[in-house]
């Protein structure tokens, strides 16, 4: 199409059928169509759009298209309606045309605009519509039904109607959604009440509270009361424990008398200290442990306070635990070693020989076990033998093992002493027949397993012509438990250990005119307690 051009006729004609009806934002559009300056009458498709210029500007509503228009006499008459397009403003309408070639307006392809746009102008009811119907009332242009326009901003006037959530700021509280609060927030009524479960609160400090007094019913039941009776499953420590006594005397304080309906056992263990008290369900009786064994505390001569099972002869044999008996002592001895052998030696310029004394053997070990037991078990006992003396300038043996097994578990023993050493055979010097002699070394003590008590080693032989040495005994004393070691060589030849000393060393070979041999020393001993 060349040069076409579109004529204004009528822009502001409303549609609407009668003055009591209320308006519609549609208008009809009245124009002419022209080519080359003769009228179009082939169909053609129009569209029409509103802009905020005559040229270039900014869009306002939608496109409104019609397809296969017909002009008569190159004229025709649509009727547009672009909504809520106008808002008082000026706005300019644009005209599309192209020849129709079949498609429909969903085709965008081949129009040609139209210039200059066209200014619309408001119609007296066009103009009366962007108003509010009940503005006929309004006393002046700055009132609303008799009302000015700050009335209809003070939220103090609504009184009818509910405001949505949705136009309610994000700042305002909803009962019916969680709650974030950023600021400081501050509770205040008559009562100083705050209510509600709490259930949801959290982060919460109990160093905040500061006053009142907590329910207990608020406490979990693991906190102890002082108004009720507690339950403590696990083992509480007190430095002081109270019971019924106006002042504390003592770690432990009762005022009255105790009862107990079960066995009561107070610091028992496999290992007890001294002055541990017991009760003994068994014997129906309490108990105190003296560092050693249990013995009664009960006033009835005809309770035995103890009862003894020694085992002294060397070898292995089974003891059965009695009925009744759940915990016992023992005591364990090593064999002592034998003594050392004199030596011999000429001596040049003295008018008799002497010999050099042998080491006195050492003493077995020792050792005490507590141990809680069942009736039945089988205990194996086997006691060390005696280390032997040796004969003239020769060494002794070693004592021999004692130790117990339960149930085939060995649980306490004791080594035997180690053998004393046999005297020099060296010359001696011309200065006082002593010089250049060299007694026998002592033999070492024994040990035990889990031993209570020290053991000591016999002392060494001296060289001829000089006093002797005793052995050593077991420490601590005066409660001595342990064998004495073998005392070094000596003029008497008769002294030996004493029979009734479990594990004691045998005593060093004399020195004197003639080389003696060392004795023998104690075998080991073993003694269970109950």
């Amino acid at each position: 199409m060349k040069n076409p051009w579109v004529t204004f006729l009528a822009a502001c004609a409303l549609t609407a059928p009668a003055l009591a009806q209320p308006l519609t934002t549609a208008f009809v559009y009245q124009g002419e169509l022209r080519s080359a300056g003769a009228p179009i009458t082939t169909p053609h498709d129009v569209r029409f759009s509103l802009w905020t210029a005559p040229a270039a500007g900014s869009p306002i509503g939608p496109v409104l298209c019609i397809d296969n228009l017909t002009p008569i006499d190159g004229r025709f008459t649509s009727s547009l309606d672009f909504g809520a397009a106008f808002a008082g403003q000026r706005l300019y309408l644009q005209i599309e045309v192209k020849v129709d070639v079949g498609t429909d307006c969903s085709d965008a392809s081949g129009f040609t605009t139209l210039v200059p746009r066209q200014e619309l102008t408001a119609a007296p009811y066009a103009a009366y519509a962007a108003y509010a119907v009940v503005a006929g009332s309004a006393q002046s242009s700055t009132q609303l039904n008799g009302q000015p326009a700050s009335f209809y901003t003070n939220a103090a006037n609504l009184n009818a109607g509910t405001i949505p959530d949705a136009r309610l700021a994000p700042t305002v509280a909803r009962t019916n959604a969680t709650q974030t609060f950023s600021g400081q927030t501050t509770f205040s009524n008559p009562l100083n009440i705050f209510a509600g479960t709490g259930t949801d609160l959290t982060s919460l400090n109990a160093s905040n509270i500061t006053f009142g007094t907590l329910a207990t019913a608020r406490l979990p039941a693991t906190i102890a009361r002082t108004d009720q009776t507690n339950l403590f499953t696990v083992a509480q420590e007190m430095s002081t424990l109270r019971i019924n006594a106006a002042g504390a005397l003592a770690p432990l304080h009762v005022g009255g008398e105790g009862y107990f309906t079960q066995a009561v056992r107070v610091g028992h263990t496999n290992s007890p200290r001294a002055g541990t008290i017991r009760f003994n369900q068994t014997t129906r009786n309490f108990e105190g442990y003296n560092g050693a064994w249990w013995r009664s505390l009960t006033d009835d001569s005809t309770v035995p306070l103890q009862i003894t099972v020694g085992f002294n002869t060397p070898g292995s044999t089974n003891w059965f635990v009695p009925s009744g008996v759940v915990s016992i002592g023992i005591e364990v001895w090593g064999g002592g070693g034998g003594g050392g052998g004199a030596g011999t030696s000429l001596i040049q310029n003295c008018s008799n020989p002497a010999a050099t004394g042998g080491g006195g053997g050492g003493s077995g070990g020792y050792a005490l076990h507590i141990m809680d037991v069942t009736p039945g078990d089988t205990l194996t006992i086997s006691v060390g033998n005696a280390g032997s003396g040796g004969p003239s300038s020769a060494n002794g043996t070693a004592g021999g093992i004692s130790s117990v097994r339960l149930n085939g578990v060995l649980v306490v023993q004791a080594t035997g002493g180690n053998p004393g050493l046999a005297g020099a055979n060296e010359a001696l010097g011309a200065d006082n027949c002593a010089s250049g002699a060299t007694a026998g070394a002592p033999g070492t003590p024994g040990s035990g397993s889990l031993a209570n008590f020290s053991n000591a080693s016999g002392n060494p032989g001296i060289r001829a012509r000089r006093a002797y040495n005793l052995g050593g005994c077991g420490l601590p004393p005066p409660d001595i438990r342990a064998g004495c070691g073998g005392q070094g060589g000596t003029p008497v030849s008769s002294i030996s250990p004493s029979p009734d000393s479990a594990g004691q060393g045998g005593t060093g070979g004399q020195f004197g005119t003639s080389a003696g041999a060392g004795t023998n020393g104690n075998p080991g001993r073993v003694r269970i307690l109950y």
